[in-house]
């Protein structure tokens, strides 16, 4: 099957693409920097360019006549301008598919996010039936994707895939709260914060959902992606504790009318020092809630999908990772 991987050197998109070649599928990355994907298997083929948001993508004339498959898994998970989000998280998806347009019977997977349908309760989980609700531009620029994608051409088929906190090895995020918990002090947002509960999947998981679903054959459909079992955030310091064999951890507590005035802090740090921290105003509004939480029902009823990695078995490839590379 030859299959057409975007965002292909970021975390989920660099794990697809193994898993898509380890597979023997043709695999045509969308790359910017070459020098990013020296990792991949050598059957891959690179096609450099960038999306576009407003005008056609030069480099689709890189591709094959045929493609089977077009998996999108490039976006942006924070940023300090909001226009940015729906720049790349949704216009370059719209015009992606508007640049596929013409090819009959293509298969299009978008991943997309929990932050799109918002966040919930701890005592409630959400379904794909129920009604979105983001609270962060993140989330706002996803969901706009989505409904992008269900616009597109009557002979494709077409799928949304919603996941929830991903980690695993090359995981850029989890990386600070490893580097808290190393360094025995763990900083958390808001007074209960600890007692938050979140939906996760390791990215191993996540990529084999996504591979199942080049054999899909419906339209339209979100699939939530995540473990079986919820944690709260103590339950993950806790298992990064113990894997990196931490004993005692201070926690400090975080009010959360502190945060944003300490997202505009580093804005103005960030245009004077090359930094890029996670810590925006728009996550912010992520942060404050108490719960992240879905079902994976439906990829188990649908498509037979069951995560085999806990919470400790992805804890311990992504710390495996961390000091394989040095980078803990």
């Amino acid at each position: 099957m030859n299959i057409f991987v975007t965002g292909s050197t970021g975390f989920v998109g660099g794990h697809l693409v193994e898993k898509l070649c380890s597979q023997g599928h043709n695999v045509y990355a969308l790359v910017r920097t070459p020098s990013k994907a020296s990792f991949f298997p050598k059957s891959v083929t690179l096609i450099k360019g960038e999306l576009q948001t407003s005008a056609p993508n030069a480099w689709l004339s890189q591709l094959p006549d045929v493609i089977d498959t077009v998996i999108h898994t490039a976006g942006i998970v924070h940023s300090f301008q909001s226009a940015q989000f729906y720049n790349i998280n949704a216009e370059a998806t719209r015009q992606l598919i508007q640049d596929f347009s013409n090819r009959e019977g293509l298969r299009f997977i978008l991943v997309s996010s929990l932050a799109a349908a918002g966040p919930t309760t701890k005592d409630k989980i959400l379904t794909e039936t129920d009604t979105e609700n983001p609270v962060s531009v993140y989330g706002k620029s996803k969901l706009r994707a989505e409904r992008y994608l269900k616009a597109t051409p009557a002979s494709w088929i077409t799928a949304i895939v919603r996941p929830p906190m991903v980690i695993g090895p090359r995981d850029p995020a989890i990386l600070d709260i490893f580097k808290m918990v190393k360094g025995r002090k763990v900083v958390v947002p808001g007074r209960d914060g600890f007692s938050n509960v979140y939906s996760f999947i390791c990215v191993l998981d996540l990529v084999e959902l996504l591979s199942e679903l080049t054999h899909f054959k419906g339209r339209g459909e979100v699939f939530f992606s995540a473990n079986e079992k919820s944690h709260t955030f103590e339950e993950i310091v806790m298992s990064i504790a113990d894997e990196l064999g931490v004993g005692s951890i201070s926690r400090i507590k975080a009010p959360l009318w502190l945060l944003p005035s300490a997202a505009k802090a580093l804005k103005i740090v960030s245009q004077i020092l090359p930094i890029n921290p996670r810590l925006t105003p728009d996550k912010v509004h992520e942060l404050k809630a108490s719960a992240w939480l879905c079902s994976d029902k439906k990829a188990r009823e649908w498509l037979g999908f069951k995560a085999r990695y806990n919470l400790q078995e992805t804890i311990k490839i992504t710390a495996k990772d961390y000091n394989d590379r040095g980078v803990l």
